[in-house]
Order: structure tokens, then sequence, then C-alpha cells
């Protein structure tokens, strides 16, 4: 289940590797395991998987579709009303809690635009990287092959290179020169959105272009 839902053949052989490989090594280790359709009400198999591996800690979260509809992703989702997650959730932290700590998660969803502008709207690139199951790491989430927001590949860089590589740079501090012809370019905010974090998938729904007025905009 785990290589049809991330697309990649192999995916859940990799990442148990990863994961025995991370805890050996000693690094602390927080498994985020979303709560979709096929595995809803069966995180128990999970838990008990992690803790063979030596994984301590355990969030599940609940999904929330991309912000661009999809018919796929949709039908992902869980109503409410179909499984209690955090009975779930509660009932497996009592059972594990002398092997991993379990606790429901965030989904790591876009905030809503009624929100505003505030401290941090996309935290991808300024407090985390978003790898692909295939090694290659993006701006976006939610535009995932979009080529300008690919950053590089775990197959011939390290993390650390692409974290304080110049493609990462570009994408989280821009030039208001490639924002020509939008409101942006001469906007007094311009520096404040670079800071806080720009969602390039909300400005590409709105606008057709990764470099425009997003929808956390409080000018537009």
């Amino acid at each position: 289940m785990a290589d049809a839902l991330s697309g990649q053949k192999g995916f859940f052989q990799e990442a148990c590797r990863s994961l025995s490989n991370l805890v050996s090594a000693g690094v602390p280790v927080t498994v985020n395991a979303v709560a979709v359709r096929p595995i809803c009400g069966d995180f128990e198999n999970l838990a008990e998987l992690l803790c063979k591996l030596g994984v301590t800690k355990l969030e599940v979260s609940p999904y929330v579709p991309p912000v661009t509809e999809r018919k796929a992703a949709a039908s992902l989702l869980v109503p409410e009303d179909e499984h209690d997650l955090q009975r779930e959730v509660e009932t497996l932290s009592q059972k594990y809690k002398n092997e991993i700590e379990i606790k429901l998660g965030a989904s790591g969803a876009i905030p809503s635009a009624t929100e505003g502008c505030r401290d941090n709207i996309c935290e991808v690139g300024f407090t985390e990287l978003h790898v692909l199951p295939d090694g290659q790491a993006t701006r976006c989430r939610y535009l995932p092959r979009e080529k300008t927001l690919m950053l590089g590949s775990l197959e011939t860089q390290s993390i650390r290179e692409i974290w304080e590589g110049q493609k990462l740079r570009a994408l989280n501090q821009p030039s208001n020169k490639i924002y020509e012809n939008t409101a942006c370019k001469t906007c007094s905010e311009f520096a404040g959105c670079n800071a806080r974090g720009r969602c390039y998938v909300s400005a590409m729904a709105r606008s057709k272009s990764l470099f425009a007025p997003d929808q956390f905009c409080v000018v537009q």
C-alpha cells in the first residue's frame, strides 16, 4: 500500500531501511502518518513496525486535500463521521505508552486565506525540506513536479548542499524583478512576503504563474 500511495515501487522497503539507519546513527526520528482512506483504522500495524525499528515517536495526522482540486486526492479523504481518528490515536497511545509515543499530529495543510498574513505561511525551505520518494527535493509539496521549484536530488547532492544552495535561496528570497506586470513588483510588503514564505501553489491557482500574488496577499 505504501508503494501505491507514494507512486514509487520499493518505497516501503527503502523507507524502512532509512528509518533503521537513522535510528542506528542516533538521529531522533518522528514518523508522521497521514490518515487516508486505504489505511485509516489500521495504524496498530504501523506502531508495531516502528517499535521493531526502534522509532520512538509517531504522529497520526488527518488528511487534507491539496488546494488544487484533484479527484484522486479527494477520494482519499475520510469524513469525520466515518472514522474517529482521535479515539484511535488515544487508544494506541495508551496501549503502546511504554514503547512509542503516539499522538495526533498536524497535517501540514496550507492555512486558510481568511487568517491573513502571519509570521509563517510556508515552512518548506525555512524549517523543513520536502523530499519526494525518488530523492528529488522540491520547494512545494503541492506542486511536486513543477520544474521551476525543483531544488536538487539527494542522489547527487547532500541535504546541506540543497539547503544552502542557490536554487532554494532564490525561491525563498526572490527578486521583485521576476514579478514584472504584477502588484508584487512595486509592493511595499514584498520583503515581508518573502520572510513569511510565499505560497507558490495558490499563486499558480490564482494567476497561472508562480511569481504573482498568492492567496495570503493583504494588499490586493
